[in-house]
């Protein structure tokens, strides 16, 4: 009796169909461990939406401001800061835990008793301006309109030297804008305290050398109180 193993041919069709079927999988394990991230950063956007509301009952239905000036410098989390509390600052007495600043999907974290603004969110600056913030009665439509959402900058010293990433605006730029890091979108918190994911289009008219694209807002979300725009 003779033994008789593979031919090279059929070895080479059957490494093809290996290669074809990891071409056709890898995205798909790669979709699903993004939508696991999605889920986890959602659940961090619920607790900020929470945070928020609660905030709003304790200062007289007031959003809390982007930067509220203190007299003096103030020590939080054991770290002595400038005269100016962030709002990120102000929300973390009512979740108690700042793991929920750091997106899963970012590639930077927040450290405890940071004061650089360095969080994965940002705060809507029309709604939140400095010193100050809209009060919830203001808002004519809370749950289209955003209050925090994703945030992320192209980290680029050809567009933008420093980061904003606490901070969004109405007008995309390259230091203050969505990302759509999470399977081609972003996950929001409205005003209303509710958290949702959005899809985000990327901006076709952005040339810059960022290694994160610049987007264009989200469809269908407001950023003004008035509810026009």
């Amino acid at each position: 009796m003779t033994r008789r193993g593979f031919t090279l041919i059929e070895l080479l069709v059957v490494i093809a169909i290996i290669a074809i079927l990891a071409a056709i999988l890898f995205p798909v394990f790669a979709r699903a461990r993004e939508k696991a991230r999605q889920t986890s950063c959602l659940s961090n956007c619920k607790q900020m939406g929470l945070a928020v509301m609660m905030y709003c009952q304790d200062y007289d239905e007031y959003y809390p401001a982007r930067q509220r000036p203190l007299s003096s410098p103030f020590v939080y989390n054991g770290y002595t800061h400038s005269s100016a509390i962030l709002w990120y600052m102000a929300i973390e007495p009512y979740h108690k835990n700042t793991q929920v600043f750091n997106c899963p999907s970012a590639r930077d974290v927040v450290w405890r008793g940071q004061y650089t603004g360095n969080t994965r969110y940002g705060i809507n600056t029309i709604i939140a301006g400095n010193n100050t913030a809209y009060m919830m009665a203001d808002i004519k439509k809370p749950a289209e309109t955003l209050i925090i959402a994703d945030s992320d900058w192209t980290r680029s010293t050809a567009d933008y030297g420093w980061s904003n990433s606490w901070m969004l605006s109405y007008t995309p730029h390259v230091s203050r804008f969505i990302p759509a890091r999470h399977n081609g979108g972003a996950n929001l918190i409205l005003c209303d305290g509710h958290a949702k994911w959005y899809t985000v289009p990327l901006d076709p008219s952005y040339t810059g050398t960022g290694t994160v694209p610049l987007t264009k807002n989200p469809a269908g979300v407001l950023w003004y109180p008035d509810g026009t725009r």
